[in-house]
């Protein structure tokens, strides 16, 4: 029941989470270095994201569970990669970004400033967790497309999906300018929006399908 339950709300609780990560971009302040992290908008931003990615975890996972025999490997793979690799970032969003961040900008800023001791690890392990949730969901799309869980004739989710899947490559870019990496993040936001739109759609149609007399 409780598998069930989570696989109808799949399709709004992924759009919910798309459009709170969507905001979480759109409001993040331009930088990681301690100017940014000391700013009002900083913890709250942050909060939202870790919101944001429990909800898109949850979508995913009813997701999953209700078209695992139709996304085959491919979308095990995906499926594995994305919830391992953003399973790390409500956590890191929440407890890095809202508590730990702003302490250490406050009391030692030198060791976040662009070339201090922590601003590389810090940048690596966030590109990490990026990387591997970005393949995830970049097979999980693919694998999605390939499967036609979404109608072809619906345009926005198949649009969306092509969103999340240009997101990841874009989202390298973050390693080199934080406005790039930015860019693909609300991209891909907005590309989980219209993901869990298609859901929404098929799971109305199914109920309509099922409402008719045989």
């Amino acid at each position: 029941m409780a598998s069930q339950s989570l696989a109808h709300w799949s399709g709004p609780t992924l759009m919910l989470g798309g459009l709170l990560l969507a905001i979480h971009y759109l409001t993040h302040p331009l930088g990681e270095t301690p100017p940014f992290i000391l700013t009002s908008a900083w913890a709250p931003v942050h909060f939202i994201g870790a919101v944001a990615w429990v909800l898109i975890l949850l979508g995913s996972a009813g997701f999953y569970s209700q078209y695992s025999g139709k996304l085959g490997h491919l979308g095990l793979a995906g499926f594995l990669l994305a919830f391992i690799g953003g399973a790390n970032r409500p956590g890191e969003l929440l407890v890095v970004g809202t508590v730990i961040g702003p302490l250490i900008a406050a009391q030692a800023p030198s060791l976040l400033d662009a070339g201090g001791y922590l601003y590389s690890p810090l940048l690596l392990t966030v590109g990490l967790i990026t990387v591997v949730y970005g393949l995830g969901f970049f097979l999980l799309a693919i694998a999605t497309l390939r499967s036609a869980i979404v109608p072809r004739t619906a345009i926005v989710p198949r649009l969306s999906l092509w969103m999340v899947i240009l997101a990841v490559p874009l989202a390298l870019g973050f390693f080199f300018l934080f406005i790039i990496g930015s860019i693909a993040g609300l991209l891909f936001s907005l590309g989980l929006v219209g993901w869990g739109y298609g859901l929404w759609l098929n799971e109305t149609s199914l109920q309509t399908d099922s409402a008719r007399p045989a």
